[in-house]
């Protein structure tokens, strides 16, 4: 741009900019004649607020602001002393591969341009201070969320603890034993799905209708009893009790409310009632009656292993006549033992744990599942709150770390660390969410199966 120059001797000119900042001879007059330096055209007020708040100052004249770190370049250069940046390349020095470069903030972050390239350097900046400073502020949200979902399935799994124990222990509610032999001696393949158990006592109709008059001498069916079910109507159900010691079983009719299908877990437990953990069995006779009649004799199979013969007395015959056939675990692995009870047609019956029956093991058991239960889906929230979040910040970066970020669990993790300065927190939201509900699946693999229980019935003891 040409600069006006004004001489003593009135002469005017515009002297060409080659020669801003040099003394010349005046065409007219031949007195040295000094070229002024062209002056800045002003800087808006507002942007040099801006650049001065993000402690950015003004570039010598000639020169320009790194495109890459804003350092100040003088005129003519085209690399930048600070950080190796080559304008012209858009490279850094020692780099064969660099491409644009992308920050995690401001202009590239939130894909926002101010149309001047100081401006969006400067918001990049801010936006990075107002991340970091976030990153050392309070404590984060989600830590408190964290401790209140954990207290929470704590104090809910120890009140059922709790609970159970002293309803056990005042026989308000008890575990529903049985005391027959119906599932013990159920053959390998029989259907399990066809029993029930009465909850509360209820009192037994001739017909599926509510009784006008109580009759006093009428037999209540008691809770604990377990039974069969031929008919449903009007809201009764007609029950058949399984056959128990000590007790006249009676079918009828009682409220269905009053009746619970058996799982086939529970009736496995109630097959193990009598187990011996160290014994596999196998009954040849199952029928015949338990008596004080008996006795043992050792045997030795064609694979070299002994197992002890089991008699029983037939009183009506009045012989001895083999009841079981014993398998000791240690030296009889399940397979070997059921292929010798398969071999003499007997029922075989598996070592195993007998079911939990005392109060306290029982009930630390039933409170540990609920809390196992509870913690597994409140670790399902917690991560899904993690998982948001880490996906809402995710598409402000690169469109292939926002779209693996959001349907990959484990990669908005991964994502996170590696966005550790800007996203760290919700990677470690995300990560507990995780670790609560590996824990409780984990944790659940412990609990055993665990018998119903009933109200109100005192177990009889054998």
């Amino acid at each position: 741009m040409p600069i006006p120059v004004s001489c003593q001797c009135g002469y005017q000119v515009d002297a060409p900019d080659q020669y801003a900042g040099k003394q010349v001879s005046c065409p007219a007059c031949q007195n040295p004649l000094q070229v002024p330096l062209p002056q800045q055209a002003p800087v808006d007020t507002m942007l040099d607020e801006i650049l001065s708040d993000a402690g950015i100052s003004a570039v010598t004249p000639g020169g320009y602001r790194c495109p890459n770190c804003i350092a100040s370049i003088p005129g003519g250069a085209i690399i930048c002393l600070e950080c190796g940046y080559n304008v012209e390349s858009g490279q850094i020095m020692g780099e064969s591969d660099q491409g644009d470069k992308k920050h995690f903030g401001a202009a590239v972050y939130t894909h926002r341009s101010y149309g001047h390239e100081q401006l969006d350097t400067a918001a990049q900046k801010m936006e990075v201070e107002l991340l970091e400073k976030d990153a050392e502020g309070p404590t984060p949200y989600w830590v408190w969320l964290f401790i209140f979902f954990n207290i929470i399935s704590f104090g809910i799994g120890l009140a059922i603890f709790s609970l159970t124990y002293f309803s056990l222990e005042n026989d308000s509610i008890q575990i529903a034993s049985y005391r027959g032999t119906e599932f013990s001696n159920l053959p390998e393949g029989a259907p399990l799905d066809k029993y029930f158990l009465v909850v509360s006592e209820a009192q037994i109709a001739s017909k599926p209708k509510k009784e006008k008059k109580k009759d006093d001498y009428a037999m209540p069916m008691s809770s604990g009893t377990y039974c069969t079910v031929t008919s449903t109507q009007n809201g009764f159900t007609y029950v058949e009790p399984l056959p128990e010691k000590n007790k006249s079983p009676k079918k009828g009719w009682i409220p269905t409310m009053a009746v619970i299908p058996v799982t086939t877990s529970q009736i496995k437990l109630l097959q193990n009632l009598k187990a011996d953990p160290s014994l596999h069995t196998c009954k040849l006779k199952p029928n015949l009656p338990n008596s004080n009649n008996e006795k043992d004799e050792q045997r030795e199979a064609n694979n070299g292993k002994v197992y002890t013969v089991q008699f029983g007395r037939d009183s009506e015959k009045d012989q001895w006549v083999e009841r079981k056939y014993l398998y000791l675990k240690k030296n009889w692995n399940e397979a070997a033992a059921r292929q010798h009870c398969s071999d003499q047609n007997g029922l075989f019956v598996p070592a195993a744990e007998p079911p939990v029956t005392a109060n306290a093991k029982y009930s630390f058991y039933h409170g540990l599942a609920n809390y196992c239960t509870l913690q597994f889906w409140l670790g399902i929230i917690f991560y899904g709150i993690a998982h948001v979040s880490i996906a809402l910040q995710a598409f402000k970066d690169e469109m292939m770390h926002a779209v693996l970020a959001s349907i990959l669990p484990i990669y908005n993790i991964v994502w996170c660390f590696m966005r550790w300065k800007y996203v760290g927190g919700n990677g470690i939201m995300a990560l507990l969410g995780f670790i609560m509900i590996i824990g409780s699946i984990v944790a659940q693999i412990f609990v055993p199966d665990l018998l119903p229980t009933v109200a109100g019935i005192a177990e009889i003891k054998d």
